[in-house]
């Protein structure tokens, strides 16, 4: 027979009571999930009153300025583009009534320009705007006149202070062409001639086509 330690006896069971420590933890996890849960469900804030008439006032605002500004942009895109057509038909001009003056060397000739009405305005950009009295002597500053006879007529073209240099090989004169400036009426009957006179050149032509031919029959 072993002699052994006796084992202990075994502990009584303790059940929490009301208000121990025990019955306050398992008691507070409820409430701290409710809270935790709580919060994830809880209705999020309102958004911000935009019906205020301040701010619906700044946004039409807004919304204004910025069409006006595209709106300027492409304005501005247009206006670039005409004015580059506008000096490339310009100087195309100004290449045609230099060759036309060559084609009449014995009428052609280039004077000075007068101020339009002895008023002053310039064209210093060389834009085509009526010219400026800027030497104060009666004639138009850097602007001249192209005159010559075609079909018994007198023709005239005004000529840009840049487009001058393209005219060397015309005679020069030191008096001012009173015809720089001319009303509608007057251009109009000039275009008329101009029409007439290609008719008739057109026809010559035409004739003397046929003068040959016949000849060459015989």
């Amino acid at each position: 027979m072993s002699l052994s330690s006796p084992s202990p006896p075994p502990r009584p069971k303790r059940f929490g009571r009301r208000g121990s420590h025990a019955s306050a933890g398992r008691s507070r996890r409820p409430r701290l999930s409710r809270r935790f849960f709580g919060g994830l469900l809880r209705t999020p804030p309102a958004a911000p009153d935009t019906t205020d008439p301040s701010v619906d006032r700044l946004q039409r605002l807004w919304n204004d300025l910025s069409t006006s500004r595209a709106q300027t942009a492409r304005w501005k895109r247009h206006a670039d583009a005409y004015a580059r057509e506008r000096d490339s038909v310009a100087r195309e001009r100004a290449y045609l009534l230099s060759w036309l003056a060559a084609l009449h060397p014995s009428s052609a000739v280039v004077s000075r320009a007068p101020t339009p009405d002895g008023t002053t305005c310039d064209d210093t950009a060389g834009d085509g705007a009526p010219p400026d009295d800027t030497a104060g002597n009666g004639t138009a500053g850097g602007w001249h006149v192209l005159s010559l006879v075609a079909g018994g007529r007198p023709l005239s073209w005004s000529l840009a202070p840049r487009d001058v240099p393209l005219f060397q090989h015309v005679r020069q004169a030191e008096d001012t062409d009173t015809r720089a400036w001319r009303d509608a009426r007057e251009m109009e009957a000039q275009y008329a001639h101009i029409h007439r006179h290609t008719r008739v050149l057109a026809l010559e032509d035409d004739l003397t086509r046929v003068v040959e031919e016949l000849r060459g029959n015989d």
